[in-house]
């Protein structure tokens, strides 16, 4: 990776880490696992379009795999 960035002459700002930055994901859905809930919640909305459930679930696992 390191070579690729030296061709491309592509180096991260510094200081900037994306703290305080929101992530929208639009998936399958999400499993409130730990990752995600310890030690804070960390889903802050979840909004299910085809079965109308309004807490968090993930019938299939793709959306759970795709983390923030």
């Amino acid at each position: 990776m390191d070579r690729a960035r030296n061709i491309i002459h592509s180096y991260p700002p510094q200081g900037i880490t994306g703290r305080g930055i929101g992530i929208a994901v639009l998936d399958t859905g999400i499993s409130p696992l730990e990752d995600f809930t310890y030690p804070q919640n960390r889903i802050v909305a979840f909004k299910d379009f085809v079965n109308e459930i309004a807490t968090p679930y993930d019938d299939n696992g793709h959306g759970t795999h795709v983390k923030c």
